[in-house]
């Protein structure tokens, strides 16, 4: 599994995005953290462009006073977490702003948290981290809820391509850190009642059948992808995202690592739902890895 070199950090000079740098810096010693953040003037409504003033000074303002705050920022958490830190200043829509640094960068991570804007000027925090999680083709960290040691992760699977990407990451975590990996796979609603209506139409057994045949599954995965003798194997069945926070609660996560979309036949078109549900409710960081592409 490929070290995590270069990190990129979406900063609107809040406290959960400058918390999220400092604890990837702190738990996961990446090479570099480079801290980007971009200023974006939005066209005024008619009524208000003769109070605007110049635009084009404006951002020229703004760009310089970020600068320099960025680049103090980048000296403090540089000295706080023995990590080498950057900064970088754009101008133009913060999430394809930031998209654009991690690509160019070929960052290993993107962080974003809850709330990122450009300097106060129009941009609302949330669409922007939602913008970013949708663009990136590389793993987004959303930096909300405990930012606490990494000592638990929760690693939702299921039988998409993405679940490959999530195993892999967690054996280099589990190696890195010495963090407990509870794997879990959660039999949704509609798979449940279609095995009840096509595979198992008798009253009896049928949650307990199914429960034991997706126990076995999940086994099979993990050994081999030789992650078994570090995680341990969870099924639930019911809503995903509701059991994935459940889970997440009653095992004490410190992150979860899933996938942005992908899952079984049956729920494909829900995973969107149930990822955009778990980032909204999840009490801790969540580590989203895009779904393969070709």
């Amino acid at each position: 599994m490929k070290e995590l070199d270069t990190v990129v950090a979406a900063v609107d000079f809040g406290g959960p995005d400058m918390d999220g740098a400092r604890w990837v810096a702190r738990e996961l010693a990446p090479r570099r953290v480079v801290l980007v953040h971009s200023v974006h003037v939005p066209e005024p409504p008619s009524f208000l462009k003769s109070l605007w003033g110049d635009e084009e000074q404006i951002e020229v303002s703004a760009r310089s006073g970020a600068e320099d705050r960025l680049a103090e920022l980048a000296e403090q958490l540089g000295r706080e977490t023995g990590v080498s830190f950057e900064s970088r200043v754009r101008s133009g829509p913060p999430a394809e702003q930031v998209g654009e640094v991690a690509d160019s960068l070929g960052a290993d991570l993107i962080i974003v948290g809850p709330h990122v804007a450009g300097v106060g000027i129009g941009s609302y925090l949330g669409s922007t981290a939602e913008r970013l999680i949708h663009r990136a083709r590389i793993p987004t960290l959303l930096a909300s809820g405990r930012l606490r040691p990494l000592r638990t992760i929760l690693a939702p699977i299921d039988d998409s391509a993405v679940s490959a990407g999530i195993l892999g990451w967690i054996e280099r975590l589990a190696a890195e850190t010495g963090s407990t990996i509870k794997v879990l796979h959660v039999i949704d609603n509609t798979t449940e009642m279609s095995y009840r209506a096509i595979v198992a139409p008798r009253p009896r057994g049928r949650p307990v059948e199914l429960a034991e045949k997706a126990e076995a599954w999940l086994a099979t995965r993990l050994r081999q992808s030789g992650v078994e003798p570090e995680a341990e194997a969870l099924v639930a069945l019911g809503d995903p995202s509701l059991e994935i926070l459940a889970t997440a609660e009653r095992t004490g996560a410190d992150l979860i690592l899933m996938g942005t979309h992908g899952a079984g036949a049956a729920a494909r078109l829900l995973m969107g739902g149930v990822t955009s549900h778990v980032i909204r409710s999840a009490r801790c960081p969540v580590w989203l890895l895009p779904t393969p592409t070709g």
